[in-house]
């Protein structure tokens, strides 16, 4: 009987990390910290070449495009809010219910169109911040104009 010497090897990135684990395409040595699943096997970083759908990628332009468009809708929303808040009396104050649901789905839906249809978890952070500025910048100008 032979005996067979296993020879340890070391993923190439992370010279610590005992693997046996190769990328399916360059033959490299590989661990689980740097596996990249994908439809063929497991790859190693180079190899998988992982891309950012544009879908999904929100550049400094559609992020600027999302800020104003999300701030100047809901500016327009709350002003329109307070002035009929002011007309309509006090069958106006049952809107505070719903109005604000409103304000904050037209606000998202701005800010999304204005970013060129991407999704990002930042763009729900620009949406929830313009509703604020909004507010305040509403309530200015519903304030200075309706007497």
């Amino acid at each position: 009987m032979t005996e067979t010497a296993e020879r340890v090897s070391y993923c190439v990135r992370h010279p610590n990390v005992e693997t046996n684990l190769r990328c399916s395409r360059c033959n490299e040595l590989i661990c689980p910290r740097c596996l990249v699943h994908t439809p063929v096997g497991a790859r190693c970083p180079d190899c998988a070449r992982l891309r950012v759908n544009p879908a999904f990628d929100v550049s400094g332009l559609a992020l600027a495009r999302a800020v104003s468009g999300a701030v100047a809708a809901a500016t327009v929303a709350w002003v329109v809010y307070f002035y009929v808040l002011t007309v309509a009396g006090p069958i106006g104050y049952a809107l505070w219910i719903f109005a604000p649901l409103g304000i904050g789905y037209a606000v998202a839906e701005a800010g999304y169109r204005a970013a060129g249809f991407r999704r990002h978890p930042r763009l729900q952070w620009v949406a929830g911040t313009a509703v604020v500025v909004g507010f305040a910048a509403g309530f200015l100008l519903a304030s200075a104009f309706v007497p």
